[in-house]
């Protein structure tokens, strides 16, 4: 890590995360994110920041950031566009790291229902990028890989 976090490199001096934006890219940054909003169904429009969106066998999932600590989760069937309305929006969920390689984990409750979104950052080549899991009572009664992120975790 250099300069307060700034710049973090592996331990062959690759460099694995800049957290600089110029004044110029935040501005970017903020248009981009206002342009998503307008593409999303309108009770979604209201966030912070996407996190990620995620695509399984079966379902389209989204997550944003709503600011404070707190988390929305959104899902379609998949094929959907983000612009109908979802099958079902969670929110106050949480963020939980799994140690220090950057796992972490999204988890949504919904009266005896969790939804858990794992993110796989360190893995074998066999893992996939995430997992969605759905627990009933504590029991799991769904798990769908995450093929592929199309907005990055």
């Amino acid at each position: 890590m250099l300069d307060q976090g700034s710049l973090w490199l592996d331990y062959d001096g690759t460099i694995t995360a800049v957290n600089y934006q110029s004044d110029a890219e935040k501005r970017l940054m903020d248009e981009l994110i206002e342009t998503e909003k307008k593409s999303l169904y309108p009770s979604l429009r209201v966030l912070e920041a996407p996190v990620l969106v995620g695509v399984t066998d079966k379902f389209i999932v989204r997550i944003d950031d709503l600011g404070n600590s707190e988390y929305r989760y959104a899902v379609w069937p998949k094929g959907s566009q983000e612009s109908s309305k979802p099958d079902l929006i969670l929110k106050n969920g949480e963020i939980v790291f799994d140690g220090s390689g950057g796992n972490h984990y999204f988890n949504f409750k919904n009266g005896n229902y969790v939804y858990k979104v794992n993110v796989i950052v360190m893995g074998s080549d066999q893992d996939p990028p995430g997992l969605l899991e759905i627990y009933k009572s504590d029991k799991l009664i769904l798990t769908q890989k995450i093929t592929e992120f199309l907005t990055s975790p």
